[in-house]
């Protein structure tokens, strides 16, 4: 290399005095896990940085970066004064499969060990959601790590519309499940009057412990 750093062209005519530098460089070897051999390498200037390459791929895995000697993610902003060791890290992948009755609706692939992001909840006419479940009938627990294929299932109960009319009109509405009493709402307030309770459509106080098994106002 010339004094100014270009490397110096020996077929250029001489016409002055020159001073050469010898300068050298080092190997970068990137390495694919379990293989013999590094899958390429490149030559690097001392003090310059490795330039990073694109993405390798492997089926049913997620890459995660390119990891040195000691198991550190390796900054290819760093200078490299010396040999180097990449090598690619992979993390598996798991397939979270959403059903709706008999049919997958949606899935999610999700990195071994990481958790899966509940969706948003179903709908069906008349039925209230439950929540989603295991195949062997478990409500799952969106906190829990994936850390193999899941199924989870869409789970419903026949549900009933509650009501609640002030007046002439509507003024809330309650959902029970079949065969379930509602859960009593907190007594309305009009100024100068007391709240006696809740009325059925016959004019009978209505019971909050009685099992609904119909709509009702």
């Amino acid at each position: 290399y010339t004094e100014d750093g270009e490397l110096y062209d020996f077929d250029a005519p001489v016409t002055k005095d020159v001073k050469l530098y010898a300068k050298f460089g080092h190997y970068v070897n990137f390495w694919f896990e379990g293989d013999e051999y590094p899958i390429f390498g490149q030559e690097i200037e001392d003090g310059q940085t490795a330039t990073k390459p694109a993405d390798p791929g492997k089926e049913g895995y997620v890459f995660k970066g390119w990891y040195t000697e000691d198991g550190q993610p390796y900054d290819f902003s760093t200078p490299v004064n010396a040999d180097l060791n990449l090598y690619a890290k992979f993390a598996k992948l798991h397939t979270v499969t959403f059903y709706l009755g008999e049919s997958p609706t949606a899935t999610q692939d999700i990195e071994d060990g990481k958790t899966v992001s509940e969706p948003e909840d179903p709908y069906q006419e008349g039925m209230k959601f439950l929540g989603w479940y295991t195949e062997d009938n478990q409500l799952y627990d969106f906190s829990t790590p994936v850390t193999g294929d899941l199924n989870l299932h869409a789970k419903f109960v026949k549900s009933h519309t509650v009501t609640l009319m002030f007046g002439d009109s509507a003024v809330g509405w309650l959902t029970a499940e079949d065969g379930k009493p509602v859960v009593k709402p907190e007594d309305p307030a009009q100024e100068g009057k007391i709240f006696v309770g809740w009325y059925t459509e016959d004019g009978m106080p209505y019971d909050f412990t009685k099992p609904v098994t119909q709509d009702i106002n």
